[in-house]
């Protein structure tokens, strides 16, 4: 019986041992098994964390690439601008250069004009002179006097040429002078129009019938006909008329 009791309680002892050991293996088991969840979970954060790196890497890349083409295409574009504007400027000084010069040159057009009206009224008053000093003298001294002066107010009536020059240098000086007159009077006669033209240069009556090869009876007809059309008064000039329109 005692033999008995000592083989239960061993056989009890091992099953006891037996059952210890399978719960150890088992809780090894699962530790290992724990351990190894968290290894991969880690691993998986890891992998995470290293692709979340990548993607801001990629994207910080993505984002220098756009910006620094922006940048690129914004100064080529300013850059383009200022070649545009500095060529823009280049174009307007070279016009305003030409149109400089050509005022200038339309100014010593006039000038010339004005002169060879001067020279050429200079000989008829010194022809006109004579032709007073000869009034006694014979017939035919004094008729061929007076067709040389005639000849000489001929030949002093501007050609359709010199007009034409006279016409473009005047319309450089005072560009708008023609259009504002026409527009406002559209009824002017061209040898009205002549008139307030060599008015504004500044000849008198006397210098235009010399230099047209007219009788300053003709100029001062043209004049109450221009300044009648005009709507002058009586005491206007040439120069208060052009100024009434604006015309200085």
């Amino acid at each position: 019986k005692s033999a008995y009791e000592n083989y239960k309680n061993a056989v009890t002892m091992m099953n006891n041992m037996a059952g210890q050991d399978v719960k150890a293996e088992i809780a090894r088991k699962e530790a290992q098994h724990f351990f190894e969840k968290k290894t991969a979970l880690t691993k998986a954060d890891h992998e995470k964390a290293r692709m979340r790196l990548w993607l801001f890497v990629i994207i910080g890349l993505g984002l220098a690439i756009i910006g620094f083409s922006l940048y690129y295409i914004t100064r080529l574009k300013k850059i383009k601008e200022q070649q545009i504007l500095l060529a823009r400027q280049q174009v307007i000084s070279l016009e305003k250069e030409k149109a400089e010069k050509e005022l200038v040159q339309a100014q010593n057009d006039i000038q010339q004009f004005l002169k060879n009206i001067n020279d050429k009224n200079t000989i008829i008053e010194t022809i006109s002179g004579e032709l007073d000093k000869l009034k006694h003298a014979p017939y035919p001294v004094m008729q061929q006097l007076t067709d040389s002066l005639s000849d000489l107010r001929e030949k002093s009536i501007l050609t359709n040429e010199d007009w034409l020059d006279f016409l473009n240098s005047f319309n450089k000086l005072y560009p708008d002078f023609i259009t504002i007159i026409k527009a406002r009077h559209p009824s002017i006669t061209a040898s009205e129009l002549r008139y307030l033209m060599l008015s504004k240069i500044g000849l008198e009556h006397k210098e235009m019938a010399n230099t047209l090869g007219v009788t300053p009876a003709t100029v001062r007809v043209t004049w109450n006909r221009t300044r009648n059309k005009l709507n002058g008064r009586l005491d206007d000039t040439p120069h208060s008329l052009l100024s009434k329109m604006g015309i200085n």
